[in-house]
């Protein structure tokens, strides 16, 4: 018996490891709350540049299309951004 276990464990200790599986990058819940914090922040800087835009239209031409167009984008990336926010962060 004792020459079968030595036998057997010799064997064993040449047997290299299993190769680890390399970690997939995009594995994981980090990941996706990473990705979708960078998705924020392009969004915000969307919005603030087109707040800039909107406060950069003359008081005169407050009611024209161009700046209802402004407030809408502004009022949509505003929500996108809360909406996200909510479910990711």
């Amino acid at each position: 018996m004792r020459k079968i276990l030595t036998e057997f464990m010799s064997a064993y200790a040449a047997t290299p490891p299993a190769p680890k599986k390399p970690k997939k990058e995009h594995d994981g819940r980090g990941y996706r709350r990473k990705t979708v914090k960078s998705i924020i922040d392009q969004l915000t800087a969307i919005r603030d540049a087109e707040e800039q835009y909107k406060g950069n239209i003359p008081e005169n031409l407050r009611n024209s299309s161009r700046y209802a167009n402004a407030e809408q984008s502004v009022d949509m990336l505003d929500e996108a951004i809360e909406l996200l926010s909510e479910a990711y962060i």
